[in-house]
């Protein structure tokens, strides 16, 4: 228990003469009457051990209003008072002071519902002399009606808010501090999470802080929560302890089992501690509290862990943040005998620390909690990333997309524990185990057991929207050469075609994204009976997946040829007729980065890359029709199906060995479009609404090798496409045209495409 219990209480106390409105006295005042309201003007610097404002029991239902700062000195003289004083509501703007031991900047004993404002700093520099401390207000539960049964809900304790810095620099001077603070109910355990039959939750302290609290005492906690329930609390500012067993926020007692429960604290800062035994976050017999804390983590003393849970169950806790320990024997994340804890961390957790245990995550006789990480987990000073041992069963590990390891994966608890790695499809992974097991799931794809093991498969999954990619732009560039056979012409000569695509996809945490571009040179065959045209297509690409540490690139070169024949069938159900034939190949280089744990303390990935090569072929035809022209609008109806014919090659990258695939697809499309002319003929305008498909017939599934264990993964075999395009023709002269097209895409996939189409036209 703290040094304060056994300090002299309230009653003992210097009082000062009763407060009035007007100018502040300067040396203190005591309100100890009912429902007045004072409004004071000036600083308070009462005599040696007085307190500059006290309600006395039984004041109830007042208003302070005081401008001006407040300062004492002595012993067991806090800038204000309240003892068993209810309902009052204190305004104060100016700075509060004490210079005592046991001197609290601000004491509330015993009193209930009072609302509290303070716009200033508050500063303490004797042992015992806590920043702001609400002590022994144990409030009896309120019969309140529930629909379908009676139950109980106490009234709200307090409602404090606090504009300014909190600093103490005495032995055991808490920056804020709450003792002994609970809700007494019939037969209501305050360490039992709710719901409850016939019990609402109960309201306690609301507490607002804006601003830095820092301490420099031994044992002189941040925020300190001993034997205290239902209480939220919110941060907005660094939290900073220089002395030894000064945690930066603690749940329970540094040394006695006194509980603390259900409290809701967020915090918007860093937290910061420098002794020994100084931790960052401290969990101490204490159950069912949820905290969020935006802001980073760090201890520089001895055995001063990032977060300690010990003996504790069913806390909720959030940290969007990094975590790091310097010292010796200090974990990132310690749980000792605590059991049913959820615990979420976005943000790197790195130890430096070489003597005793240093681990980023340590578990010693604890179950069933559940650690969710989005971050590295670095051991730059030990051996293991994550150590539990054989005493902690039926944990579950999370590992989102970001998290990467330094050090092993070292699980003594058995099978019973579990990893989950949700970190997407592009991830992959090589992971050593230090020789032991756990139960192993990957959300996205296959992983081998042993070691952790898993290959990155965004690639394979989006294998069929490439092939729908790699011809998309070919088939736009000749439909559009089918349209000037439909309206009756016969060009000859050459053409040319560039364009430029990106897209993207956002799914299962594949973040895939891809660029493409390509030029199209074409030439008309003369003295053909059926028109004929030969076409060249060159094309680069690259395809990324992922992020950070979970990501793949695939980079190709390709190249297509092939016969077009514009007009192989006239008057068809009113209409034309097409075919092509596209033959092609391509030369693609993969790359993927792998989590690797035994890399050294520098690095927790390395890079692994493969080269292979594709083959394709594409037969296929497109019925075009114009109907209802009036005047210079035409508009057209086209359909089309292609069927592509695919070959992978097998390539190996590291301790990935991917076989051979043969793909077959089926592409079809159907196409509405409205063109109009001017009379001048020096611009056409045209629009086009599209929908197509693209489905695998064969060869989704691909086959490869994790260190000679055979897997397989199949991807995405069925998509539709739906895309709008708007473009214009420039005239040039009578056999030189320019054009331009823009064309969006959305597909079922949640894949979004842009692409950019320009040329020209000419004979010669």
């Amino acid at each position: 228990m703290l040094a304060l219990l056994s300090v002299p209480f309230f009653s003992t106390q210097t009082l000062a003469a009763e407060c009035a409105t007007g100018s502040a006295p300067a040396a203190g005042c005591t309100i100890d009457v009912d429902n007045i309201t004072y409004t004071q003007t000036g600083d308070i610097s009462p005599a040696s051990g007085t307190s500059g404002i006290a309600f006395t029991s039984g004041a109830d239902s007042n208003t302070l209003n005081l401008t001006g700062g407040i300062s004492t000195t002595g012993n067991l003289a806090s800038g204000i008072l309240l003892n068993q004083s209810d309902n009052n509501t204190i305004n104060v703007t100016g700075n509060i002071s004490t210079a005592g031991t046991g001197s609290d900047g601000l004491l509330f004993e015993s009193s209930l519902n009072n609302t509290t404002t303070i716009t200033g700093n508050i500063d303490t520099t004797n042992d015992e002399a806590s920043g702001l401390h609400f002590k022994n207000i144990n409030v009896p539960g309120v019969p309140f009606p529930i629909s379908g049964g009676g139950g109980y809900r106490p009234p709200p304790k307090h409602i404090t808010t606090i504009t300014g810095n909190i600093s103490t620099t005495g032995a055991g001077a808490s920056g804020l501090y709450l003792e002994n603070n609970n809700i007494n109910i019939p037969g209501y355990n305050p360490n039992v999470p709710f719901p409850i039959s016939g019990v609402l939750p109960p309201i306690n302290h609301f507490t607002t802080i804006t601003g830095n609290i820092s301490t420099t005492g031994a044992g002189a906690t941040g925020l300190l929560f001993m034997q205290s329930t239902y209480n939220t609390t919110t941060i907005t500012g660094n939290i900073s302890t220089t002395g030894s067993s000064a945690s930066g926020l603690l749940f329970g007692d540094r040394t006695d089992e006194l509980s603390a429960s259900n409290n809701t604290t967020t915090i918007t800062g860093n937290i910061s501690t420098t002794g020994s035994s100084a931790y960052g976050l401290h969990f101490n017999n204490a159950y069912a509290n949820t905290t969020t804390i935006t802001g980073n983590i760090s201890t520089l003393g001895t055995g001063s862990d990032g977060l300690l849970f010990n003996i504790t169950e069913f806390n909720t806790t959030t940290i969007t943040g990094n975590i790091s320990t310097i010292g010796n024997g200090s974990n990132g994340l310690l749980f000792l005998q605590s059991t049913s804890n959820t615990t979420t961390i976005t943000g790197n957790i790195t130890t430096s620390g070489t003597g005793g245990s240093s681990e980023p995550i340590r578990f010693t006789n604890s179950d069933s909690n559940t650690i969710t990480l989005s971050g590295a987990a670095r051991s730059l000073g030990g051996d293991q990333a994550i150590l539990l041992d054989t005493n902690s069963r039926f944990n579950t590990f999370i590992f989102k997309q970001g998290a990467s390891f330094i050090g092993g994966l070292e699980n003594n608890g058995g099978t019973t524990n579990k990893l989950i790695f949700d970190m997407g499809k592009a991830s992959s992974y090589n992971l050593d185990t230090d020789g032991t097991t756990w139960t192993l799931e990957d959300t996205s794809k296959p992983i081998v057991s042993g070691s952790a093991k898993s290959m990155g498969v965004a690639d394979i999954d989006n294998q069929a929207h490439i092939l729908y990619r790699r011809m998309d732009p070919v088939n736009d560039v000749l439909s559009e050469r089918q349209r000037l056979y439909t309206e009756g012409q016969r060009p000859t000569g050459y053409y040319m075609d560039s364009y430029y695509g990106h897209d993207k996809r956002d799914e299962d945490q594949s973040e895939i994204s891809g660029n493409a571009g390509g030029v199209t040179v074409g030439y008309v065959l003369e003295n053909t009976e059926t028109p004929m045209e030969v076409l060249v297509n060159f094309e680069v690409s690259q395809d990324n997946y992922g992020a950070g540490l979970a990501k793949q690139t695939t980079e190709s070169n390709s190249l297509l040829a092939g016969l077009f024949l514009p007009a192989i069938a006239e008057d068809v159900m009113g209409g034309n007729l097409s075919a092509k034939v596209l033959v092609g190949m391509s030369d693609n280089d993969a790359k993927r980065t792998v989590l690797n744990n035994n890399l050294g303390t520098s690095t927790a990935s390395e890079k692994v890359s493969g080269d292979y090569t594709s083959s394709y072929i594409s037969a296929g035809a497109e019925w075009l029709t114009e109907f209802l022209k009036v005047e210079r609008v035409t508009h057209e109806l086209s359909v089309g199906a292609d069927l592509v014919q695919a070959y992978n090659e097998d390539y190996t990258a590291g301790e990935y060995k991917v076989d051979s695939r043969d793909m077959t697809q089926i592409q079809s499309r159907v196409l509405y479009g409205m063109t109009y002319k001017n009379l001048a003929k020096t611009v056409d305008v045209n629009t086009r609404f599209g929908v197509s498909n693209q489905y695998m017939v064969a060869g989704d599934k691909q086959d490869y090798k994790i260190n000679e264990t055979s897997v397989s993964y199949t991807g995405d075999d069925n998509s539709f496409y739906y895309t709008a395009a708007l473009g214009a023709k420039y005239y040039l002269a009578d056999n030189t045209n320019l054009y331009v097209d823009t064309k969006y895409g959305q597909s079922s996939d949640d894949i979004q495409n842009l692409t950019v189409d320009f040329g020209f036209i000419s004979r010669f």
